[in-house]
């Protein structure tokens, strides 16, 4: 592979996983040939390395293969016979087993799973293997992970809705190993023996537990269920009316823990830890305080992601801060895709049904976008403060930048959410502008310094939860006001694979073309004696050629799209044609630029290495 490939080399290998899962789970059941094509690139892989030659195409098939044996034990289990899955749906059983998840409360129910191991019926009893997801409706006994239950209740098969493009949650269930959903009343739940032992996972429900009551305790209503969300990323709280609200007004997202909770944990542990290791002398005469800092951090970062319960989301951010954390310590470059991909490819070799998850793919699209779409910004302004402007010019920068990430986060998970919602808000940025700043730099650092504080002294940490309730109840009416706005969300159809491809593609081309405007515009500036083969022209032609192109090929998307609803749901040739001569035209136009910057002397003002 080109070297281009190597440098982000965990990029090209997490993309090869993912093929390899998304084929896999299309293409069910091959097993043995993915066995066998493991082996063979693998044995490739490892000569290639032992004669210390560049990989080209065989680690790539082995991540691939990979990927595609990974994802097989949930889209084509081995259920044996005594697997729950066997019983028959209309009996009323007789369930007995042990919870096996924290049970979550809702208004009028709660929720957990149940590790089933026996099933009767009048007089017959039956030993069975599987997980159930039980409702409980209604008030009824307090029971903890690890509690052995009984009770009452047929087993149902998850179903879907028969709503075209609506989510999947029979597969959804599936990759959560569950087959069976339960339905009791809370009088009809026994306790059948309660668990005496006590493992990390049981103790970090009850501080979440502890946490959740210290809330409740200083009020009850939608703020304390939100910052129950912010803090310990307890949802269950949140009513579909209040999630509604924040999905129409375009903050949805800040109900998730994601980087900003994470990132706050490890700034301010990162600076206080290194304040205090300061003041040990052998640690500062050996330069060792960022290092000790950097392994200390650890600690709390991952503590906090625990506590909120490991959410895609979570994960991402909670692997990026430690690989960032870590990057002081081996004292290497450090690179936010290339830390981004690592996360990912953590997290997709752990549990490879993450990637179908609606969490992963948000998180990750909404990271990605913002940092690439930063890193061209970034290349396109200027990085000097023009001449009269001071203190004005650097307000001005910080605000752009702060708007720009809400622009590309929107941008780059439209599609997505266009799948899975079927509906935008188009008061996105507004109330991000809006909001953001003051949950993200008023509640989230309030509320962890209560998490924190809280085993300390529990009357500090209730301060601190009270501040943040009334911050959240002035958040609440605004975005009440914004979200009954009757312009601010509009109901959308559902995009198909090849769409969504054509607009990444199409995204991708735009901020390349954004870039290259800026080295052709330069370029044209130099005087004509310090270039060798006249690069302005050709270059400016290719940049008026694409804008052109460009503007009419979203034109053409729009007409495929009527022309698709014509012909009774196919694809419109038009857009597939129009991602084929995307990559032709910008291809063109890399090879173009690449060969007429090369005859650049030495003598140019202008130098910027090709991407």
């Amino acid at each position: 592979m080109p070297s281009q490939v190597y440098s982000r080399p965990i990029a090209g290998l997490l993309f090869a996983l993912m093929g390899g899962i998304l084929c896999g789970s299309h293409f069910k059941g091959h097993v043995l040939g993915a066995v066998l094509v493991i082996c063979v690139s693998a044995i490739r892989t490892g000569y290639r390395i032992w004669r210390r030659q560049a990989g080209r195409w065989a680690p790539i098939i082995l991540f691939t293969a990979l990927g595609y044996a990974s994802i097989q034990p949930w889209v084509s289990p081995r259920i044996p016979a005594d697997h729950i899955h066997s019983f028959s749906d209309e009996t009323r059983w007789q369930v007995a087993g042990v919870v096996d998840s924290h049970p979550r409360d809702f208004t009028y129910r709660k929720r957990f799973i149940l590790l089933a191991d026996t099933l009767k019926y009048k007089n017959a009893a039956y030993r069975v293997k599987g997980k159930i997801r039980v409702t409980v409706r209604g008030r009824g006994p307090e029971i903890a992970r690890g509690d052995r239950v009984a009770f009452r209740s047929r087993l149902r098969r998850p179903r879907n809705f028969n709503n075209p493009g609506a989510f999947d949650y029979q597969r959804y269930m599936a990759f959560k190993n569950i087959w069976r959903t339960a339905y009791t009343r809370g009088d009809r739940l026994r306790v059948v023996q309660k668990d005496r032992t006590t493992d990390l996972s049981d103790r970090l429900g009850q501080s979440r537990r502890a946490m959740a009551a210290l809330i409740e305790s200083a009020g009850r209503g939608p703020s304390t269920a939100v910052l129950k969300a912010l803090v310990i990323g307890d949802r269950a709280g949140l009513s579909s009316e209040l999630r509604d609200r924040f999905n129409r007004a375009g903050v949805g997202h800040i109900l998730a823990i994601s980087g900003l909770h994470i990132g706050i944990v490890a700034a301010v542990s990162f600076f206080l830890f290194q304040r205090l290791l300061r003041l040990m002398r052998p640690l500062l005469w050996k330069a060792w305080t960022h290092k000790g800092a950097a392994i200390v951090s650890l600690v709390p970062v991952c503590f906090y992601g625990l506590i909120s319960g490991m959410s895609p989301s979570t994960q991402r951010a909670v692997i990026m801060v430690c690989a960032f954390l870590l990057t002081f310590v081996v004292e290497r470059e450090r690179d936010a895709l290339n830390i981004l991909a690592l996360a990912a490819f953590i997290i997709l070799i752990v549990s490879p049904p993450s990637f179908f998850s609606i969490s992963f793919q948000l998180s990750f699209m909404a990271v990605l976008s913002i940092l690439y779409g930063m890193s061209c910004w970034q290349t396109r302004s200027v990085d000097k403060d023009p001449a009269g402007f001071g203190m004005t010019f650097q307000v001005r920068r910080k605000l752009t930048a702060f708007f720009l990430v809400s622009v590309f986060a929107i941008c780059g998970t439209l599609p997505l959410v266009m799948t899975y919602f079927n509906q935008i808000s188009l008061i996105g940025l507004l109330a991000n502008f809006l909001i953001v700043p003051l949950v993200g730099f008023g509640v989230i650092p309030c509320g962890l310094l209560a998490l924190f504080v809280y085993p300390i002294s529990n009357q500090l940490a209730l301060v601190g939860v009270k501040i943040c309730l009334f911050v959240l109840d002035m958040a609440l009416v605004l975005i009440t006001r914004l979200a009954d706005l009757p312009f601010a969300a509009l109901k959308t159809f559902t995009p198909s694979v090849l769409e969504t491809l054509c607009y990444y593609l199409l995204g991708w081309a735009l901020l390349r073309l954004l870039n290259s405007r800026t080295t052709v515009a330069e370029a044209n500036s130099l005087p004509e004696h310090q270039l060798d083969a006249g690069p302005g022209a050709s270059s400016a032609w290719y940049t008026r050629g694409m804008t052109v192109f460009k503007r009419l090929l979203f034109r053409l998307m729009v007409a495929g799209r009527w022309v698709s609803a014509k012909l009774a749901g196919k694809e419109s040739a038009i857009v597939g044609l129009g991602v084929i001569l995307v990559l032709v035209i910008d291809a063109g136009y890399w090879l173009s630029q690449r060969s007429s910057l090369a005859g650049f002397d030495g003598s140019m003002r202008y130098s910027q290495p090709l991407k």
